[in-house]
């Protein structure tokens, strides 16, 4: 597939001296899908760039907002999916930012929603507005950033980081679904570079099995992000804490 992740972890969190997550930065390199469209590509969603929170304890189904940067000269992407497999059988939404469906130089925030892959007219929907101020455009040369909600079937998008603020587009969808997955995509002769914020908040990562006995379990949980210029430099660090079992380089995980 065309696309690639790249992780880095920032921060660790703390609170009252014990740590309760990991803020991470998600990149993704979106290519141009080129000239598709959920209305007549029956397996449009098989273009789409999965986000896959679930990969970080995130689910998707139980929030209800995204903030994130991205940075493209037009037709960038936000898919909200009813299925966590991005099923394209399935309902979804298509949220285009700084679109210009006509061709005719006005540029469109367009919402659409698509039932199923049968591509029958009565089975999608869209709705638009006309984007005139150039800061809530994106920019070939610069990062933008947006928040998008969908709370009880109204689909919200706004500039900034906290979401419900400078509000841009909103839409109630009376007949709303629950949301499983979402994703990111570029079509139509645009490339996209997007940042995604994820916060994981469980403080725990995971088991340590010890390998010469069985079922002998313990809770592991982060105790600090360090930089290392390599695997081998980073084994080493871990080496000297005393509290360290094992590391995660680039997302490998070593013990």
């Amino acid at each position: 597939m065309n696309f690639h992740y790249k992780i880095l972890v920032t921060t660790i969190i703390w609170k009252i001296n014990k740590i309760i997550g990991l803020s991470i930065n998600l990149t993704i390199e979106t290519p141009d899908k080129g000239n598709v469209h959920p209305f007549n590509t029956s397996q449009y969603l098989d273009f789409v760039t999965p986000i896959n929170l679930s990969k970080y304890g995130v689910d998707v189904s139980q929030i209800r907002s995204l903030y994130f940067d991205v940075k493209a000269c037009h037709d960038a992407m936000v898919i909200l999916a009813s299925t966590s497999n991005m099923n394209s059988s399935k309902p979804f939404y298509q949220l285009i930012l700084s679109g210009d469906s006509n061709h005719d130089g006005n540029w469109e925030l367009n919402l659409r929603r698509r039932e199923d892959e049968a591509l029958q007219q009565n089975r999608y929907e869209f709705v638009f507005k006309t984007i005139n101020e150039e800061r809530y455009r994106l920019n070939c040369n610069e990062y933008r950033t947006f928040w998008v909600s969908w709370k009880e079937g109204k689909i919200k998008l706004g500039r900034g980081k906290q979401t419900g603020n400078d509000e841009i587009f909103w839409h109630t969808d009376n007949d709303p679904f629950v949301i499983r997955e979402i994703g990111v995509m570029n079509a139509w002769g645009s490339t996209g570079k997007w940042k995604i914020p994820i916060t994981i908040n469980d403080r725990f990562t995971g088991q340590y099995n010890k390998c010469q006995r069985n079922d002998t379990k313990a809770n592991i949980e982060s105790v600090d992000s360090v930089q290392a210029i390599n695997v081998i430099r980073c084994s080493a660090i871990c080496d000297h804490m005393k509290k360290c079992i094992g590391f995660n380089y680039k997302a490998q995980w070593k013990r």
